[in-house]
């Protein structure tokens, strides 16, 4: 008998920049907050390891990120972007991120 492997529940937040710092000179950590995400954090697993999460930017385009780290106090969560450059043909993530 084979067993059924449930899809995990898609939840959907719209988050504020909260903070942002350099890691690296490559590399941005942006931690993001509000209502919506604390709700988010409270999804079951989301604490797991290799979580991810999907970022839609502005311009609408979408990309996954693994969840860096999580503060369950603050609602926050924090996600790592490289920085390829500040132009926009740098990649839409890398161009928001700066």
């Amino acid at each position: 008998m084979s067993e059924v492997i449930q899809k995990p529940r898609t939840a959907r937040a719209v988050g504020v920049v909260r903070d942002v710092h350099a890691v690296t000179p490559l590399m941005q950590r942006i931690t993001v907050g509000g209502d919506e995400i604390a709700e988010f954090l409270t999804v079951e697993g989301v604490n797991e390891p290799a979580a991810w999460v999907k970022v839609f930017l502005p311009s609408g385009e979408g990309k996954a990120y693994t969840i860096r780290h999580i503060d369950h106090e603050a609602g926050t969560v924090d996600l790592d972007f490289v920085l390829h450059g500040t132009e926009a043909d740098s990649g839409p993530a890398s161009f928001w991120a700066c």
